[in-house]
């Protein structure tokens, strides 16, 4: 993986060797008072994806939100979110770098025997 990749080209590139499935990045204009223009952004995962490969008996792991605690049946973790970003670009771009930055990552790279560092797979 190229270290000039975007953050979100590294997520897409991590995803597969990590196991992961890509997450859906959902881009909602930012809230009042905000002013126009201003995008905030959330990172989602497959819940069963994730609970499948990395939530132990203790729970989620700590930078997830996890939905289902408000709703049995969600279907997504909510693993990233940025608010009042100027653009789209700019916010699924800051969103996928919290995500490389995510505890999801970082355990899903360790239980392959790796580690992850600035979205470089080391």
């Amino acid at each position: 993986m190229a270290e000039w990749a975007s953050a979100a080209q590294k997520v897409n590139e991590l995803g597969p060797l990590l196991e992961l499935p890509l997450p859906e990045y959902r881009l909602v204009p930012a809230g009042a008072p905000a002013p126009a223009g201003l995008v905030d952004c959330t990172a989602l995962f497959p819940r069963t994806a994730i609970v499948r490969t990395l939530i132990e008996p203790g729970g989620l792991f700590r930078d997830a939100v996890d939905t289902a605690a408000a709703d049995p049946t969600a279907a997504f973790v909510q693993v990233g979110h940025v608010r009042a970003r100027l653009g789209k670009k700019v916010a699924k771009e800051e969103c996928a770098r919290v995500v490389l930055a995510s505890e999801l990552v970082r355990r899903a790279a360790e239980k392959r025997g790796m580690e992850v560092v600035d979205g470089v797979l080391l």
